[in-house]
């Protein structure tokens, strides 16, 4: 972890002051990243129990260790401090995350075509339509992936966004979704109508990703 966090402050502009090398520290971390996703035994059973039904956080390491890039935030440009991920979300918010899970379901990580700002989690309808992503007008189908978007009204000013996992058994209209709140992994339940859903096509791939099954996960009983 200290070597990801070395790499870590050395890409952001409160500890490097040199563009260049700012960026090739960027993608130092971000390499660690994907060789933990491709290699990790452990990130691979995640994925299986994950394929199998269960709520299990995949988010990859080193971006779902608290640790990591754990000093105060700043995105005012002479001390900016924000770590961002492939897509250019800031690490440990619920966007990256949703990035990521885009990510392991396509094999692509969502880009923004336009550099006029950055995107909050209530402007994902613009940022998924840049990446080549459209919003439906029906509640989530269970044979597939979304993300759900939250403008208002929400507690943060910034939005919310969610990924769908399924329905839950006891209501017709909300669905299990995780995200990350605080920059802690966070399932619960929600209900269909108080998001924007945007759907994310499958990987292409001669392997179909398993559908996953209803059974409930102990976090959200009783």
């Amino acid at each position: 972890m200290r070597l990801m966090n070395f790499f870590a402050r050395m890409s952001v502009t409160r500890y490097n002051k040199c563009r260049p090398a700012r960026r090739l520290f960027r993608k130092l971390y971000q390499l660690c990243s994907m060789l933990y996703c491709l290699f990790s035994p452990l990130h691979h059973r995640n994925l299986s129990m994950m394929k199998n039904g269960e709520i299990i956080n995949t988010y990859p390491w080193p971006y779902n260790d608290l640790l990591f890039a754990n000093w105060s935030e700043s995105d005012k440009d002479n001390d900016y401090s924000l770590v961002p991920d492939p897509s250019g979300c800031v690490v440990k918010y619920a966007t990256s995350y949703c990035a990521y899970k885009i990510y392991e379901t396509t094999g692509h990580w969502p880009k923004r075509t336009s550099t006029r700002r950055r995107f909050d989690a209530k402007d994902w309808r613009e940022f998924l339509r840049e990446a080549g992503y459209y919003e439906v007008d029906h509640a989530p189908s269970k044979n597939f992936f979304y993300v759900g978007i939250r403008t208002h009204p929400y507690r943060s000013v910034y939005g919310e966004v969610v990924w769908f996992e399924r329905y839950d058994e006891e209501s017709v209209d909300a669905v299990l979704v995780t995200t990350y709140d605080h920059k802690i992994f966070v399932p619960k339940i929600v209900r269909t109508p108080d998001y924007i859903w945007v759907k994310i096509a499958r990987r292409h791939s001669s392997t179909p990703i398993p559908v996953r099954t209803a059974t409930r996960h102990p976090a959200f009983l009783g």
